[in-house]
């Protein structure tokens, strides 16, 4: 939407699309449900992360930033940072996070590298635990950071 005038700019603010700041905080986690697995120890697209400066679908997933915003009823939030190989633009989704994630956190900032450990470990043990179930193991594939 183009603000142009205040009409548009009055809209704006009144439309409960943005509101999103004020929504309940139930409301807000399933709206980021629907677009981010928060199920695990750091918030993961359920979309294919795409530049927004060329388009290309070579991006990675550079850092995870953990903090907290006080005045707002969802007050746990991740911020990704995420950045194009091609053209080197940078760019962060601010993430609504549920507390049980925030407090997981061991400290406040994660780089990929420890990202990519944490998760392969995390797949490693339910890995082991699949194999000692007796259970026929299938190919899994699974896209690190």
């Amino acid at each position: 939407m183009v603000l142009r005038t205040a009409e548009d700019v009055y809209q704006a603010m009144t439309d409960p699309y943005y509101y999103f700041r004020d929504m309940p905080t139930e409301e807000v986690h399933e709206r980021v449900a629907q677009r981010w697995d928060v199920s695990g120890r750091f918030p993961l697209p359920r979309f294919a992360l795409c530049c927004p400066a060329c388009g290309q679908l070579e991006v990675i997933y550079s850092q995870c930033y953990f903090h907290d915003r006080k005045d707002s009823p969802s007050k746990h939030r991740a911020d990704v940072q995420c950045k194009c190989t091609i053209c080197s633009h940078a760019f962060v989704f601010g993430v609504v996070i549920p507390g049980r994630m925030a407090r997981a956190a061991t400290k406040m900032q994660y780089n990929r590298r420890e990202i990519r450990q944490i998760l392969q470990k995390a797949t490693d043990k339910k890995n082991q635990a699949v194999a000692a179930s007796g259970l026929p193991v299938c190919a899994i594939r699974v896209c690190y950071p």
